[in-house]
């Protein structure tokens, strides 16, 4: 965490890597060298050669100190290569490009073993201070932050006798369903000293309900907002006499362009059917693949299982062009997965349809040239495919007026209150199966949420010519919204692995410098507590800030 005049300006935590924390140091100790956690700094301290291991993966780490150890390496050698690597990984991994102050605070659990804080000093050259019980920091913290609280109003005292919450007795209650939003979140009662106290779900709504005296009215979900203008007011009819049924997996661009495609299937005389979430999809890929396609293969999956005629998944090669820009494409996998889907699942790929889309004002005639295509190989005339098409597009279009109208109005009336920009690929901060309750976990905290792609375009004349990534451009938009109204965060929303947004990520941290933002990453093995932790801890940053504010205008006034 990043401080200036006492105010956190930014945070980073470690992405899931285990070799920068102190379970790894603790295990490769005592599973390899059958040293126990309280020798460590012991030995590592008398190392005058410590062994470079790095900031690598814990699993090659793990091989290089038994190879090092059975080619007779020192004891206290290998061990203090082990706690400079948790250095390294804090320096190259979190730290990263970012600015690092002159004096590190060093806390936790694993702040108790001098030599890491030694080998942090050595490695950063800067000072590091350790309190006495680094350990309990955190609970101190939390003590402090309460006194604040109280100060400010914000909670009300409460008197507690420390042995009877020792003491409480708990209890497991029924189970209930929350209804609030479509996760159906299971939430369990839980009876203490005769209480009885909601817990669970991916939100924070039963959290703040357990403290009395805090009340936080919901912010608006312009996420669902928008799912549901397409998804039900421009979604699929449903075709009397229809030919049969058209899957399409509900991943990717189907979370741009749903309207124009579930339109022209219907106009050539087809039922839509929309895939389930399945996280299956892992078990069809051919090779390691991103999240998002290897979510494409499970909605295949899903759909050929349930008996659609053919599945639609369309080349789309480019959006409509903002002003200003040379292109808008999307990700080069949107446009090879037909290919690949074709390649697993190869006893079917005469089922999938795959036209050429691109709505670019240079290529529009191209994709109607692909509709017609497509109307050919299921056996119809070929004007039904290119008359589908004019109409696909027209509906589309409408829908993208009423997105845009609609966007104007919200992004006016919103633009001067506490929200939070969710930025990213469609496709994985749209659909509640992907992003992980996202917007619940935001808006159960007051914030209003705002998709990136609603935000009318600002300054026009600002823009970059060589970014030519559709989605790029919108958070590109979203970033300028940011820098213009002090009330807008941001959240940047990507998956590992991604080739465009890895090239955005340091370019968006550089014009965000001064704002506090939050950056996640979601696959297939995100979990929601460490998903929770590290929105949770963007929007204590984002509180922390405002009332340092409110402090310093109280003071100005004051004085």
């Amino acid at each position: 965490i990043s401080f200036l005049k006492g105010v956190p300006i930014d945070y980073a935590m470690n992405e899931g890597c285990s070799a920068g924390t102190g379970s790894f140091l603790e295990e490769s100790a005592s599973v390899d060298m059958g040293i126990s956690v309280e020798k460590i700094s012991e030995i590592a301290i008398k190392s005058t050669n410590p062994i470079a291991f790095g900031e690598r993966c814990a699993a090659f780490i793990n091989t290089d100190l038994r190879n090092a150890l059975q080619q007779g390496a020192k004891q206290e050698d290998v061990v203090a290569g082990l706690v400079y690597s948790i250095a390294e990984n804090y320096i190259s991994r979190i730290i990263g490009s970012r600015q690092l102050g002159k004096t590190i605070l060093f806390l936790g659990g694993v702040a108790l073993n001098r030599s890491v804080g030694l080998a942090i000093a050595s490695r950063s050259q800067r000072n590091v201070i350790v309190p006495a019980h680094p350990e309990l920091m955190g609970s101190v913290g939390t003590a402090l932050m309460a006194q604040d609280l109280l100060h400010e109003g914000i909670t009300s005292e409460r008197n507690f006798i420390l042995t009877d919450l020792i003491k409480g007795d708990m209890e497991l209650k029924k189970l209930f369903r929350c209804k609030v939003c479509e996760n159906n979140c299971e939430i369990q009662n839980i009876s203490i000293r005769r209480k009885v106290y909601p817990f669970g779900g991916l939100c924070s709504r039963y959290r703040l309900l357990r403290q009395k005296g805090t009340h936080i009215e919901e912010g608006q979900d312009l996420v669902e907002l928008r799912n549901k203008l397409m998804m039900e007011e421009f979604g699929a009819q449903h075709v009397e006499k229809s030919l049969g049924t058209i899957g399409l997996p509900m991943t990717l661009t189907s979370y741009v362009l749903f309207p124009l495609y579930v339109k022209f299937i219907n106009e050539l005389g087809y039922n839509v059917m929309l895939s389930k979430h399945s996280r299956r999809g892992n078990t069809k890929t051919l090779a390691s693949i991103c999240y998002p396609c290897e979510l494409v293969h499970g909605a295949v999956l899903d759909l050929l299982n349930r008996g659609a005629d053919y599945i639609f998944i369309p080349r789309v090669i480019e959006l409509e062009i903002p002003k200003g820009f040379l292109h808008s494409y999307v990700c080069p996998s949107t446009v090879v997965i037909p290919d690949v889907i074709r390649a697993a699942f190869e006893s079917r790929k005469d089922k999938i349809l795959s036209p050429h889309i691109a709505l670019s004002k240079d290529l529009i005639n191209t994709t109607l040239k692909e509709f017609k295509r497509v109307a050919v190989s299921v056996g119809l005339n070929p004007k039904i495919g290119i008359n589908a098409g004019k109409k696909a597009i027209s509906y589309y279009r409408e829908f993208s007026k009423k997105y845009q109208e609609l966007g104007k109005r919200k992004i006016d009336e919103l633009k001067n209150t506490p929200s939070v920009i969710i930025a990213g690929r469609p496709y994985v901060i749209f659909p509640s199966e992907v992003n992980l309750a996202l917007p619940r976990k935001i808006i159960s905290r007051g914030y209003n949420v705002i998709p990136s792609d609603m935000l009318p375009p600002l300054n026009d004349n600002e823009v970059s010519e060589r970014n030519v990534w559709h989605f790029t451009q919108q958070i590109e938009n979203a970033v300028k919204y940011v820098k213009e109204y002090p009330t807008l965060n941001i959240c940047l929303v990507s998956c590992f692995s991604c080739g465009p947004d890895a090239t955005m990520y340091h370019h968006f941290r550089q014009e965000l410098a001064g704002n506090t933002f939050c950056y996640l990453e979601i696959d297939s093995h995100t979990a929601h507590a460490g998903f929770e932790t590290r929105v949770g801890a963007f929007l204590d940053i984002i509180e922390e800030r405002s009332r340092k504010k409110r402090k310093e205008k109280i003071l100005t006034v004051m004085s």
